[in-house]
């Protein structure tokens, strides 16, 4: 301040001159100078004092701060991890909880599930297996009847020799079981595994007398039969109506009979089959054949297909037992489908077709003379399934005609007891029996040649 005054002073003095002045003007540019220096480089000091001062103070405070809060935060990191812990335990409780209640709903719907996937798959497969279980039963039954039937046809002198006559109703009975009864002769087809392919049943169709079917059915009123009454032989039953006649009559006079026919189902409607239920008959047997040729290749997967395709036609519900076999459902009759291999299933009728092109040697036993009982729609009697009274080679096995006799002498005859005596031992057999190849009904199976 002193130095400003000087200059004040020495500005209003007249008579200094311009070079004291400019002297004084550089003396005190120089001093401010270094009055200027002094203060910064004193600033600078101090600022760099001030800034170390700082920076520890700040270095300090932040390090207490971060120490504070390492502290703090490493408490509060505590702290929420066991919050955190303490939320996830909860979360997993409440989770595992509800993952055992929705196991316990979903285990409980899945084991109900399958508690009825394993009830539907055993009731489906105890059905197959009863089926299985009854058909072996009635095989080891008929097994062991035929067994027994055996040692009574060896014993019973009778059945070889022409017993008297009162005793030939208590034969018939005892042994007689199955009967077929060709009410007429028509067939609408010409299959080419039936001896019909080439003997005409087309062009006309022959009757048996009214008379004659009531005698043969108050025959065996006489006796009661019981057995099985086939309404079929080489003819189509249901081609025309009069079989229902027919049925009506029986089911009068032999409530006891089990009545039943095979049918190609060419004429079966779903109305047709409730008359034929409403006439009597027990069992159809639906016999849809696959092979128009004899050429033609045998396939399950398509005959199963035409099974399903004729049942579907009869409105009625079915169930498939295999590729080739169903079953229908009817109120009053049992109704199956069959559609085997003809190759495979028939024989050659007693040398009147050629199925499998070979000749066989038949020496085995058999039981058809026995138990069963053929008549044809001439009244004709044959032992055998496989024969027939319009074939020519068979006219020696025809053992006669209910026109003519009662069906208890006819059974009983010197014919019928000759035949019955060849067949029930092994060992060479008559004309056409020993080229028989149908070996379903007999007591025991075919052995080669040198078994014999």
């Amino acid at each position: 301040m002193s130095l400003l005054e000087t200059i004040c002073s020495v500005k209003n003095t007249e008579n200094h001159n311009i070079f004291t002045i400019f002297g004084i003007k550089i003396k005190i540019k120089r001093q401010i100078n270094a009055l200027k220096n002094e203060i910064i480089n004193t600033l600078r000091n101090d600022s760099k004092k001030d800034i170390d001062a700082l920076k520890q103070d700040v270095i300090g405070t932040f390090q207490n701060d971060i120490n504070r809060l390492r502290n703090d935060s490493e408490k509060d990191i505590n702290v929420l991890k066991q919050d955190v812990i303490g939320s996830l335990q909860n979360d997993v409780d409440a989770l595992k909880k509800d993952i055992i209640s929705t196991l316990r709903t979903d285990s409980k719907r899945n084991i109900d599930a399958l508690k009825n996937a394993i009830i539907s798959t055993l009731r489906n497969n105890s059905k197959n297996d009863i089926k299985a279980l009854r058909y072996d039963i009635k095989k080891i039954r008929n097994e062991a009847i035929n067994t027994s039937k055996w040692h009574n046809f060896l014993d019973d002198e009778r059945l070889y020799s022409s017993p008297p006559q009162e005793e030939r109703k208590d034969l018939f009975k005892k042994y007689v079981k199955w009967m077929d009864i060709e009410v007429f002769s028509f067939c609408n087809r010409r299959c080419w595994f039936c001896p019909n392919s080439h003997i005409d049943r087309h062009s006309q169709n022959i009757f048996m007398p009214d008379e004659v079917h009531t005698k043969i059915i108050n025959e065996l009123a006489e006796i009661t039969y019981s057995g099985i009454i086939y309404y079929n032989r080489y003819n189509e039953p249901f081609s025309d109506r009069i079989t229902l006649d027919r049925l009506c009559e029986t089911r009068q006079k032999l409530p006891h009979a089990t009545l039943r026919a095979y049918t190609n189902g060419d004429y079966i409607t779903r109305e047709y089959l409730d008359e034929i239920a409403e006439a009597g008959l027990n069992t159809l047997h639906i016999m849809r054949y696959p092979l128009n040729k004899e050429d033609e290749e045998y396939d399950e997967q398509r005959q199963k297909e035409i099974l399903t395709s004729y049942a579907e036609k009869l409105n009625l519900p079915f169930e498939h037992r295999n590729d080739i076999a169903l079953n229908i459902s009817h109120p009053s009759m049992t109704i199956e489908v069959l559609g085997k291999d003809p190759k495979q299933s028939f024989s050659n009728r007693a040398d009147s077709i050629t199925v499998s092109g070979q000749t066989p040697q038949r020496r085995v036993p058999c039981l058809f003379p026995f138990t069963n009982l053929y008549i044809d729609y001439n009244g004709s009697v044959l032992p055998c399934c496989n024969m027939r009274s319009d074939v020519p080679q068979h006219a020696e096995m025809i053992m006669g005609n209910v026109v003519e006799q009662t069906v208890f002498d006819i059974y009983t005859n010197l014919r019928y007891s000759l035949l019955r005596y060849q067949m029930r031992d092994t060992g060479d057999k008559i004309y056409p029996c020993n080229v028989c190849d149908d070996y379903n009904n007999t007591f025991a199976k075919p052995v080669p040649e040198s078994c014999s």
